[in-house]
């Protein structure tokens, strides 16, 4: 406040409107009024959601479409945000690449397509159409992988 609208407010100008104190006190409970409405906005986004996982995905084609795989859903998620699901053990792990807006949640480790449906979760029996291909090198979540299976559609899973 300049310090003429100070002296205004101090020596009770009739021009002045508020007074010094009420300036400030509707400054302080508009800032308080605003930090609480943002605290409860975010915590309500955030409450009873859990963190989700990107994972491997890519454009649904025909190509996509060719052949089924049936197997149990691993996976894990990793310190970065990502995630990587695949079916088979050890040496024979095929890594599994989703249709675009496919995504992951902890807890079991389990996958959602685009509409947030729950599609399969790690340890479930799952079948998918697509085809195997040689992986990517740069496979989001996912490294070492040979072979990888892009999914054009889940049939179903237990």
């Amino acid at each position: 406040m300049s310090s003429e609208r100070q002296r205004q407010a101090t020596e009770g100008d009739p021009g002045f409107h508020g007074s010094a104190v009420s300036i400030v006190i509707r400054n302080r409970v508009g800032w308080i009024v605003a930090f609480v409405s943002s605290f409860v906005l975010a915590c309500s986004v955030t409450a009873g959601h859990s963190p989700t996982y990107k994972i491997a995905t890519h454009p649904v084609t025909d190509l996509s479409r060719q052949a089924i795989a049936s197997g149990i859903l691993a996976g894990e998620a990793n310190s970065d945000g990502t995630a990587c699901l695949w079916l088979g053990e050890d040496s024979s792990r095929t890594a599994i690449i989703w249709p675009a807006g496919y995504r992951a949640s902890p807890s079991p480790l389990t996958v959602y397509d685009d509409h947030g449906k729950k599609v399969g979760a790690v340890g479930q029996k799952i079948t998918l159409v697509g085809g195997a291909m040689p992986a990517p090198s740069n496979l989001t979540g996912c490294m070492g992988f040979d072979q990888a299976w892009f999914v054009g559609q889940v049939l179903g899973s237990d």
